[in-house]
């Protein structure tokens, strides 16, 4: 997390240093798309360049009651039974303390190619219904922040708008990462906390504060996006390794949905199996 979050600062300032208006002109992308619905379904379209094709599977959104709206996530997907796969509910949080020039790319975490899509294609599987007890935190959340990351592409912004939206995403992944192993494994306080921060950008007391409640209150959270996709980018790079001239975004990306939810030594050590199964697809 320290060496990608220095990677990350340094490519923010070769950013800004080429052209500092592409940082106010980066979200601007985000006036284009209206609705929910509009987006889940231009994702649906755009992402099968990159991803195996959606399997045919209906989506409902909802909104967050008003009651609750302080206390739930900006959005949340919530995973079917399994006797009721079709039934794939994503709810939106319309509270004021979310910016809602994001929902575009937190619809892809939770919807297309995130997670709606990983399960939906997991179900479309013959995968054994016992899979579905095995809970792999670090992978589902972890491929939800690539796939998040990873749908800037779909935007419609120009590559170097991209660049500044992914790195500025990852850098503060890897910001609140690393307070959750300095506040949990190193016994910070919201001083220290303070400090960090300050060392990589400014930050009020108040946002500090914030945070180190919010770190308090769920342990080793932050870890679960942070580190899961650091680790995809790690299972990448060793599959296009093993592929070599033959590597596609696409066949990574269907590598991981044939593969399912699983650890990522085991995901790794699937790969060089998986790649002569399907060396000439």
């Amino acid at each position: 997390m320290t060496d990608k979050l220095a990677s990350t600062e340094r490519a923010l300032a070769s950013y800004a240093a080429k052209d500092p208006s592409l940082f106010s002109s980066c979200t601007d992308y985000a006036a284009r798309y209206h609705s929910p619905e509009q987006i889940l379904s231009l994702l649906q379209a755009r992402i099968q360049a990159d991803f195996p094709a959606p399997p045919g599977a209906s989506f409902e959104v909802k909104y967050v009651d008003p009651s609750l709206e302080d206390f739930l996530s900006p959005a949340f997907y919530l995973t079917p039974p399994l006797d009721d796969s079709a039934n794939n509910i994503i709810y939106i949080n319309n509270s004021a303390q979310y910016d809602p020039s994001s929902l575009f790319n937190t619809l892809a975490h939770e919807g297309y190619p995130g997670h709606l899509y990983q399960t939906c294609c997991l179900q479309d599987s013959a995968f054994h219904p016992i899979r579905s007890l095995l809970d792999y935190g670090g992978y589902t959340e972890g491929w939800g922040t690539y796939a998040e990351i990873y749908s800037y592409k779909y935007t419609g912004a120009s590559k170097d708008e991209i660049g500044i939206l992914r790195n500025t995403m990852i850098a503060t992944l890897c910001l609140y990462g690393l307070c959750d192993i300095g506040i949990h494994a190193r016994g910070w306080d919201e001083k220290q906390l303070m400090a960090f921060l300050d060392a990589h950008g400014s930050c009020s007391e108040e946002s500090a504060s914030r945070l180190y409640r919010a770190v308090i209150d769920e342990p080793a959270s932050y870890l679960k996006y942070t580190v899961g996709y650091l680790e995809f980018v790690r299972l990448k790079a060793f599959f296009k390794e093993e592929t070599g001239d033959s590597y596609s975004e696409k066949k990574f990306h269907a590598f991981v949905m044939d593969a399912g939810p699983a650890s990522f030594d085991l995901l790794r050590r699937y790969i060089p199996v998986w790649s002569k199964q399907n060396s000439c697809n």
